[in-house]
């Protein structure tokens, strides 16, 4: 179904429920973190969102065909002048913590976003370039790699599209985890799209935890558990969640769920230990 085709909620749920039983390969980010943003705020025109990416990828296709020549570097420049300059997208450094900026209806609203929401928006209008550009697994900010037969590049898009080396990539890895964390071959993989949608809706659900509203953090956890049907651990979150708020039946369901999906006899044990405390 065409999310421009979105009636109520009860569509986006199948959509999201679809992406769930589909091919990584196939699974549209921007689309995908789209329907998040319309079940989160009841109302709004997907329409709008999508003919905003068009419009953007048009004013890329026309800056490219009248500045064309050169090779990654260039391209990825184009992208950065098109959405940085032209449209004036930019990291929230104020307020980084505003939960606007996972919403990405919110992020196109205000052109203002964080690392993860930010690069859906890029990667986004990168695939549509034709470009190979894939998210990275990188810790506690995310990053992207393009690549174009031999040539690879790393970008920040919450630094206006900055191309890194491996001294930035150092140091944004120890302003997170410290002075002694090292680079390690393991960030440098890429993630698939269905890890960028749940790395978007985690740090939602982090946040919503934060502030206590365990609520709100519930429906993100029963939608990633929609796109993510292999994910038991969010059974577990659930459950946890759900004693939070007082719905002890509902929360020791979802513990029986989780000892009965995970293989790891530690994760029984500690799983059972809080059934065994709610009773």
């Amino acid at each position: 179904m065409p999310i421009g085709n979105f009636k109520n909620n009860k569509e986006i749920l199948q959509y999201l429920d679809d992406i769930g039983d589909i091919k990584d390969e196939d699974i549209n980010i921007f689309k995908s973190a789209l329907a998040f943003s319309c079940i989160s705020n009841p109302g709004i025109s997907a329409d709008k969102y999508l003919n905003h990416m068009d419009k953007i990828f048009d004013q890329l296709d026309k800056y490219w065909k009248q500045n064309i020549g050169g090779g990654l570097t260039q391209k990825i420049e184009a992208i950065n002048h098109i959405i940085y300059n032209e449209f004036h997208y930019s990291g929230d450094k104020d307020n980084y913590d505003d939960l606007q900026n996972l919403s990405i209806a919110k992020v196109i609203d205000r052109r203002l976003g964080i690392p993860i929401s930010l690069g859906i928006i890029y990667i986004s209008i990168g695939l549509k370039f034709g470009l190979d550009i894939k998210g990275l697994n990188f810790p506690g900010h995310f990053l992207i790699r393009a690549s174009e037969k031999s040539e690879r590049i790393i970008i920040d898009p919450f630094r206006h599209g900055a191309i890194l080396n491996a001294p930035d990539l150092r140091a944004i890895l120890k302003s997170i985890l410290g002075e002694n964390a090292e680079l390690s071959h393991e960030f440098h993989e890429t993630v698939s799209n269905r890890e960028i949608l749940i790395r978007l809706q985690n740090n939602l659900k982090s946040r919503l935890i934060t502030s206590e509203d365990y609520a709100q953090a519930i429906k993100i956890t029963e939608l990633m558990c929609l796109i993510d049907k292999q994910e038991y651990r969010l059974f577990l979150d659930l459950g946890v969640l759900n004693v939070k708020i007082g719905k002890k039946d509902m929360a020791i369901n979802y513990l029986n769920k989780y000892i009965s999906a995970t293989n790891n006899e530690h994760e029984k044990i500690e799983a059972q230990m809080i059934i065994d405390q709610i009773e």
